[in-house]
């Protein structure tokens, strides 16, 4: 039994063919490198109490986590690094991340919220008045910002007296020399 051709009406055209955008090309890989190689081998870890199989790198990344939680600087920025990476990799492949709008954001005045940071990094420190502990700028942290004061005007009585106040140990405040000739 011979087969007929298709009818005219339903052939493709000279030009064209019955596969118009063609053959779809093969998608490559690129070749792994040596350490991306040793990256992807599995290990056994100990987390928690069990083994579990880990790659790796999830293995490094963990052990670099539990240092950042330790407290270690480099570890901390080491984390942030690939925080920023991945996010920045995101948004590069969805385009910009939708803020969840469930979440509220709730922010209260506190104008004693600056505190811990200043008696943690030693700029300030408490001093007891009265009944009150005062929270004083040390010497050391004024000097270093009357240093600084470079371009503006110098501070009329009023400032002068607020800076003083403001600063432990103020009779050992130098002034800058400028402020002499002014």
């Amino acid at each position: 039994m011979t087969r007929k051709p298709p009818p005219e009406s339903g052939r493709f055209k000279s030009p064209n063919s019955g596969n118009p955008r063609g053959r779809p090309k093969k998608i490559r890989q690129p070749p792994l490198s040596p350490i991306d190689t040793v990256l992807s081998e599995t290990v056994t870890a100990l987390q928690d109490g069990m083994q579990r199989d880990l790659t790796l790198q999830d293995a490094v990344e963990f052990s670099l986590l539990k240092e950042a939680f330790a407290g270690k600087k480099m570890a901390q920025r080491k984390i942030m690094t690939m925080i920023e990476k991945r996010h920045a990799a995101r948004i590069k492949k969805n385009g910009a991340l939708p803020r969840n709008p469930n979440i509220p954001c709730l922010t209260e005045f506190d104008p004693r919220n600056a505190d811990a940071p200043l008696l943690l990094l030693g700029i300030a420190a408490l001093e007891k008045f009265e009944t009150v502990d005062l929270l004083k700028l040390n010497l050391w942290a004024v000097q270093a910002a009357l240093s600084r004061w470079r371009g503006r005007a110098r501070p009329n009585p009023d400032e002068i007296s607020s800076i003083r106040s403001a600063t432990r140990e103020s009779d050992k405040l130098r002034w800058p020399r400028r402020w002499n000739d002014e």
